[in-house]
């Protein structure tokens, strides 16, 4: 707090109004000007003393008003530096950079050609193969992605997307989304469009799009396949359609714990589910569809659902 000196008697030396003068009283010798010279000097120095106060005070606030501010100045560094942040996939606190190897930079590695292992929770490890879906489609494709595809097609988790390409080629508007770079990179070398999206973000032309294609087991993005198709209910039209590919009839409903390893690195763990033909209706009607068609070709299999209540 600053104190200030008392607000001097203003009043001193003005002519008092004739209306307000009482009594005359004798006459009273005035005082000698040293003295008031004295006081009133006293009185403006003190009143300098106080303005010098004000001003230090806000030179001060000035100061650190204008002083950068130490949590602004740790965001720039973590934009520069990378941040100490929750992991979304580890859900521990820790340094999050370009460095971290996480599944897309695992898939980026697996389709720029590297050698990537898929490890289960219980230890097995296999070749994570990419080659089928990164060539060029075939008659079983063509019969099941792209022939049912009749107007604007998303593909969710597209990787170097033979399928947007396939029908980019049949003047069929379509894109790709897929967190990994490399994919979107390769989609695009193409001629087809592609971006680089989390499905659970926003995706161009919500609500618009006639088809979405879950292909190459990707029904098991995030998990919880109950969770995506209701996501993906909202990226199509009305009365769009869904075409997942499903695991055989016999599979239900696995859900399993992976991580990918490649270049001595591996990822943090995550979920990854597996639904059969026979269980794709339940999960389909928890997401507020229903199955419409389902095709069983070479060896693989999809249902088209749609909107229960379109």
């Amino acid at each position: 707090m600053i104190c200030l000196p008392d607000r001097p008697d203003t009043t001193a030396g003005h002519a008092i109004p004739a209306a307000f003068v009482g009594p005359r009283l004798p006459a009273v010798a005035a005082p000698p000007l040293v003295p008031l010279a004295a006081q009133a000097a006293e009185t403006l120095a003190l009143i300098l003393m106080g303005i010098g106060q004000i001003r230090s005070h806000l030179g001060r606030v000035s100061a650190v008003s204008l002083a950068p501010d130490p949590g602004q100045r740790m965001r720039d560094v973590r934009q520069d530096r990378g941040s100490h942040a929750i992991n979304s996939q580890t859900g521990r606190c820790g340094r999050v950079s370009t460095d971290t190897f996480d599944t897309s930079r695992a898939f980026d590695e697996a389709f720029a050609g590297q050698v990537v292992h898929l490890v289960e929770q219980r230890g097995r490890s296999e070749r994570f193969d990419v080659a089928p879906c990164s060539g060029e489609p075939d008659w079983v494709d063509q019969t099941l992605f792209i022939k049912p595809c009749t107007g604007p097609t998303i593909d969710i988790g597209c990787g170097p997307s033979r399928l947007v390409a396939a029908l980019a080629h049949r003047a069929i508007r379509a894109i790709g989304v897929d967190v990994s770079r490399e994919a979107v990179k390769q989609t695009r070398g193409r001629g087809a469009w592609a971006l680089r999206r989390d499905v659970f973000s926003t995706v161009p032309d919500e609500g618009l799009w006639e088809h979405a294609l879950l292909a190459d087991g990707n029904l098991g993005i995030g998990g919880d396949p109950v969770r995506l198709l209701r996501r993906v209910r909202d990226v199509v039209k009305p009365d769009g359609q869904i075409i997942v590919e499903v695991d055989s009839y016999g599979t239900g409903i696995v859900r399993s714990e992976r991580s990918l390893q490649a270049v001595g690195r591996t990822t943090p763990a995550f979920i990854w589910t597996v639904v059969g033909l026979d269980a794709i209706g339940s999960v389909a009607a928890m997401a507020r569809l229903v199955v419409v068609a389902t095709q069983s070709v070479g060896g693989r299999h999809t249902a088209t659902l749609a909107r229960r209540d379109r």
